[in-house]
């Protein structure tokens, strides 16, 4: 079995790393005397990284550090600017494994997800700015269908309203009279226009409140995602997590989102996104 496919036991993350337990492990190698690693989160990730990958190779700058399997580069973490988070957070950059033989350990590209990730889950635990974007994803994004069916049915509702009004403006009665004029000649026609108008008023209310609804998720309203993990909730562009059964009152209209089906909005309560998303409008009492 390759080095790269035996089974890896997470162990307990060690805080408080200083740079003195780094340099002192035997697979960190330090690239000049006076290099010195000062951001804590960075040095965290090396020392846990190294003490969890024995048969890897750490080689480190004042702000990055690369990872080697032999001569073969699997990785490398820098520090940089994150917009995001407003402040300096380091980031993981993959290398592909290129095919090649090193003694008996025979390495593919598609390895290279698998160690990465290992990586990532031993000693850089997600953000819940990336859980929630895994669970919601682009919320705007699936709401673009049912807005699509909404612009459709209004429309399909103008086009055969048109065919009314031209129907009405041949008529000597006036507009006060064209509901009982459609009564009598549009259902000759095989129209029936009071229904037609109803139908495009619940069309026009249905796409602005989806429309209105994709403007402000996340923001004047709260995007909620169901995980087995609990609960994440975008509301005012900040992500918060909650245990399972911690969710605050003022994201209670989730109660009634749950029972409605999917991609009807709610005016005033929200729309089910998916059985894991809800844009929820949140109650302030």
């Amino acid at each position: 079995m390759s080095e790269s496919k035996k089974t890896r036991t997470r162990h307990n993350l060690i805080h408080n790393v200083t740079w003195a337990m780094c340099a002192g492990l035997p697979n960190v190698k330090v690239n000049a005397a006076d290099t010195v690693i000062n951001h804590d989160t960075l040095r965290k990730i090396l020392f846990n990284a190294a003490l969890e990958h024995r048969d890897w190779t750490f080689k480190t700058l004042d702000t990055r550090i690369f990872i080697y399997h032999g001569e073969e580069r699997l990785a490398s973490v820098e520090v940089q600017w994150s917009s995001r988070a407003s402040t300096y957070i380091p980031h993981l950059n993959a290398h592909r494994l290129g095919r090649r033989r090193s003694g008996d350990t025979v390495f593919s590209n598609a390895e290279a997800a698998p160690i990465l990730r290992k990586i990532r889950e031993a000693v850089y635990p997600r953000t819940d700015e990336e859980a929630y974007d895994e669970v919601a994803g682009d919320v705007s994004g699936a709401l673009h269908t049912p807005m699509y069916y909404a612009d459709k049915a209004v429309d399909s509702a103008d086009a055969a309203l048109s065919e009314a009004a031209v129907a009405f403006a041949m008529s000597p009665q006036f507009k006060a009279q064209f509901i009982q004029y459609e009564a009598t000649f549009g259902v000759a026609a095989k129209r029936d226009t009071a229904k037609t108008l109803e139908t495009r008023d619940e069309a026009v209310e249905k796409r602005d409140t989806i429309q209105h609804f994709r403007r402000v998720a996340g923001g004047d309203v709260a995007v909620v995602a169901v995980t087995p993990q609990g609960w994440y909730v975008k509301y005012k562009d900040a992500v918060t997590k909650y245990p399972a059964d911690e969710l605050p009152e003022q994201f209670r209209n989730m109660n009634i989102l749950k029972m409605v089906e999917r991609n009807v909005p709610v005016r005033n309560i929200g729309i089910k996104v998916s059985d894991q998303t809800f844009i929820v409008v949140v109650s302030e009492e």
